[in-house]
């Protein structure tokens, strides 16, 4: 995305000053035991199944 509105090669430090991966990195099990979390709230709520929380 960068690169294609720049027009122009980015150097390896600003790729990596407007790259998140590293955090992205860091918070993905977060993300995912969030959404374990949520998923079983809506099944114990009788808002999905137990087949859709699958």
């Amino acid at each position: 995305m960068y690169r294609s509105r720049l027009g122009t090669d980015l150097s390896d430090i600003t790729l990596d000053y407007v790259s998140s991966i590293k955090d992205d990195h860091q918070i993905a099990f977060y993300d995912i035991l969030g959404s374990q979390a949520h998923t079983l709230m809506l099944y114990e709520n009788q808002i999905i199944t137990k087949n859709d929380a699958k």
